[in-house]
């Protein structure tokens, strides 16, 4: 297991861990996973390491940002729960960090 860093940004904590994932055609190689959703109820299922290997299932993906300014993709699946991931990053080039804003469960997406 790595060891995360912590640091405070936007008022919340982030952790930080190595990562391999091509998004939109760019590799980032750095996983920083902001604390929000564990400010928010109804959120037990939800952890870095869930959030970790939800971010695995997006390798090799093409996904546009919402009007939210921010990018999401619904549902990712981890046995049969589904979760929506919020995330960005910055637009330039040599941009390595995926920034993890928020996760959470879509029961309604549930595998019956």
């Amino acid at each position: 297991m790595v060891k995360s860093k912590t640091k405070k940004i936007i008022n919340y904590p982030v952790n930080y861990y190595p990562c391999q994932v091509i998004i939109n055609g760019k590799l980032f190689i750095k996983l920083e996973i902001s604390q929000y959703y564990k400010s928010k109820l109804g959120r037990s299922t939800v952890s870095d390491e869930i959030i970790r290997k939800l971010i695995k299932r997006l390798n090799s993906k093409r996904i546009k940002i919402s009007e939210n300014g921010y990018y999401n993709f619904e549902p990712l699946y981890i046995g049969y729960r589904a979760y929506n991931l919020v995330w960005d990053y910055e637009e330039e080039k040599f941009t390595t960090a995926l920034l993890i804003i928020d996760c959470y469960r879509e029961k309604k997406f549930d595998k019956k």
